[in-house]
């Protein structure tokens, strides 16, 4: 998710550092990750427990 989605979360998750590098598929170049959290999903009676990377960046238009 990048910056500006996470902006919007209420309330707002604890981060952790996120140390390793994570590249697109055949990508050369790193996607810049910020930091990253767990957290429970939640969606139609169901649940899954959930890990997301904060990236830079803006929403593609």
């Amino acid at each position: 998710m990048n910056t500006a989605t996470f902006n919007t979360l209420l309330p707002k998750p604890h981060l952790e550092p996120y140390c390793n590098q994570l590249y697109a598929y055949q990508s050369d170049r790193p996607i810049p990750v910020l930091c990253q959290f767990a957290t429970v999903v939640r969606a139609n009676g169901n649940e899954a427990q959930s890990q997301f990377k904060v990236i830079e960046g803006k929403p593609a238009t």
